[in-house]
């Protein structure tokens, strides 16, 4: 099973769950103003690039900071080895999706030059063309 399949399946259930957990909640929900609509093509490109990256790199990064040995900024790199702290931006142009993945600014790491990826995703199998890593 590709981890497209079991994100989609693991999203499915958290849905089902929320949605009877919080059934009485859903009234105080502003629909109207939504924070975020993802068309599923978008969704599909996001999670290939996803992928790609927490293989990668956030895996890497969370190698690096559990090293004991490790002697650069283990506050940065933890920070940079959970996708939670990440911006996710999706794009079609020229027949093909583009992915970037960069670091989100917060007060605890007020700034980051590079960590971040960039990726081209064919659309008709959604597999990745090219990938660009920041430094």
């Amino acid at each position: 099973m590709h981890l497209y399949q079991v994100i989609r399946k693991i999203v499915c259930v958290m849905v089902l769950a929320t949605a009877g957990a919080h059934a009485a909640g859903r009234e105080s929900i502003d629909w109207s103003n939504t924070e975020v609509v993802i068309r599923g093509d978008y969704y599909r490109a996001a999670s290939v690039a996803y992928a790609d990256f927490s293989n990668e790199q956030l895996a890497r990064r969370a190698r690096e900071a559990a090293a004991p040995d490790y002697n650069g900024d283990r506050k940065l790199v933890e920070y940079l080895s959970r996708i939670e702290n990440f911006n996710i931006e999706v794009g079609f142009g020229n027949g093909r999706y583009h992915v970037r993945i960069s670091p989100r600014l917060s007060a605890q790491v007020p700034g980051i030059f590079g960590g971040g990826a960039y990726y081209i995703i064919e659309p008709k199998e959604f597999k990745v063309v090219d990938r660009q890593y920041s430094k």
